[in-house]
């Protein structure tokens, strides 16, 4: 009799010992500590719950405001083309009273007339809301608001 004879029948077959040790560590969970959720669920459809890109930028007004929010780099989209250089939108920005709260911005021009886009590095946490609510759906003109929201992380 081969070595992987004698361990198996003194084991038993490998499908029943990996149901039992299924089946004991299934229980490990409500057992052991009542307080605790069972580690597996009778639902196989429930997978882990993710954000997508798109809501990972997004500014959650509610965050900033209870100071939940540490991210510091905003984009602007929708820049209208008289902001679409840095001395411009550094000069707005000073006559707006953010001249000395931003640490550093860059500045991409749309191309044969279009709209732009910036992203703004401000100094304080405290004031990306106030910044955020400056851009935020403002209208240069007649042309589209600008939108905001949180650069990707290594945006600047």
């Amino acid at each position: 009799m081969s070595f992987v004879q004698l361990t198996q029948d003194v084991e038993g077959p490998t499908e029943m010992n990996s149901a039992k040790s299924y089946a004991s560590f299934s229980m490990l969970g409500s057992a052991t500590c009542p307080e605790l959720p069972s580690l597996f669920t009778s639902n196989p459809d429930v997978r882990p719950r993710k954000m997508h890109s798109s809501r990972l930028s997004e500014i959650r007004w509610e965050a900033l405001a209870k100071g939940r929010e540490q991210r510091r780099v905003l984009n602007l989209r929708g820049l209208p083309s008289k902001l679409c250089t840095k001395e411009a939108l550094q000069a707005w920005l000073r006559a707006e009273g953010f001249g000395d709260k931003v640490e550093d911005l860059k500045v991409f021009p749309g191309k044969a007339g279009r709209l732009g886009c910036g992203v703004v590095r401000v100094r304080e946490v405290a004031d990306v809301e106030r910044l955020a609510k400056l851009f935020h759906g403002r209208q240069c003109g007649a042309g589209s608001p600008i939108a905001v929201s949180f650069a990707a992380p290594g945006g600047l």
